[in-house]
C-alpha cells in the first residue's frame, strides 16, 4: 500500500498489463454484460473524422508506476480491475446487459 510507504509528492499509479483502447474496450464491454463482438476495430482516422477531438492523442499513451515501483508498490493487472469494477457501475448507470434485455 501507497500509504504505508515513506514516499511524498505527488504518484501517479496505474494498474499494470499493456493493452490498446480497442481492446480495453472490448473488455469493458464484455464486463458489463455485452458481448465483445459489439465492440468493433476503427482506424485513428476514421474515428477522428467522425468524432474531431480538440487535442491529438499518442498512439501509445502506455502508463508505467515509475515511483510506484521505486518504493515497492504495484498495482492488480488492468483486466481484473475491469472484472472489480465495470459490473458495480453498469449495475448503478442501469444497463441492461443484452441477456437481460429479454427478461
Amino acid at each position: 500500500r501507497l500509504l504505508d510507504v515513506d514516499v511524498s509528492g505527488v504518484v501517479h499509479m496505474a494498474n499494470t498489463g499493456k493493452t490498446s483502447r480497442f481492446d480495453l474496450a472490448r473488455e469493458v464491454a464484455v464486463a458489463a454484460g455485452f458481448p465483445g463482438e459489439m465492440v468493433r476495430p476503427i482506424s485513428t482516422e476514421a474515428f477522428l473524422a467522425k468524432y474531431p477531438l480538440p487535442a491529438r492523442r499518442p498512439a501509445d499513451s502506455e502508463l508505467a508506476n515509475i515511483r510506484g515501483a521505486q518504493v515497492g508498490v504495484s498495482m492488480r493487472p488492468w483486466e481484473n480491475a475491469v472484472q472489480a469494477y465495470v459490473p458495480g457501475l453498469a449495475q448503478e448507470l442501469g444497463l441492461k446487459s443484452l441477456a437481460n434485455q429479454g427478461a
